[in-house]
């Protein structure tokens, strides 16, 4: 249900907390990253093609490097990632946006969106448009309930999943004791909260 794209060289540690916080909300098959999903031997273009247009709400993670991150060598050298086609963040981006799916830009760590005019040279200008959600190390904890909060209203299958992974967590706080001489004893631990 929920497509994680990020630049590895700009985001990667909230990335891997936010799914590893996702994954524990809504459950494995929920969350899509490419670094905690794909396998070995499959084609990674055709699943993040896949994923791009199937998933009905991408997240895209946006730190503070992410419009300037550029090619180091070649013919590309210099010239920001995005500017290129062939990029792999602005195709899933596209993929998504062209398949109606939800767009979220997550602003990481005082990231801001980058101008309209800037998108545009990309093929990323209806990204501007789109409301933007904070994700800071220093208020992680707030700033993921109120994602999370975005997450199930803008695609209300994750609040089935959500309780799927309560019920779970909940069946497995379930201990059982006993031994041949004397009768099975159930202690069911609940949260408090």
């Amino acid at each position: 249900m929920i497509f994680i794209i990020y630049r590895i060289v700009d985001a990667l540690d909230l990335v891997g907390r936010l799914d590893a916080d996702l994954t524990r909300e809504f459950g494995p098959e929920a969350v899509f990253r490419d670094m905690t999903r794909l396998e070995g031997g499959q084609d990674w273009t055709k699943v993040l093609e896949h994923n791009a247009k199937t998933r009905p709400v991408m997240l895209a993670v946006i730190g503070l490097t992410w419009q300037t991150v550029a090619y180091p060598d070649g013919d590309w050298q210099g010239v920001p990632r995005l500017w290129n086609p062939e990029d792999w963040v602005r195709r899933e981006i596209t993929l998504a946006l062209d398949a109606a799916q939800t767009v979220i830009p997550v602003l990481c760590n005082g990231a801001t969106m980058p101008p309209e005019g800037w998108l545009k040279q990309c093929g990323l200008e209806r990204l501007h448009r789109l409301q933007a959600v904070v994700l800071r190390s220093t208020e992680y904890e707030t700033d993921l309930r109120r994602l999370l909060d975005v997450l199930v209203r803008r695609c209300p299958a994750l609040h089935t999943s959500r309780q799927d992974m309560a019920q779970q967590a909940a069946s497995s706080s379930v201990v059982a004791h006993g031994n041949a001489d004397s009768p099975l004893t159930m202690m069911i631990f609940l949260p408090l909260s």
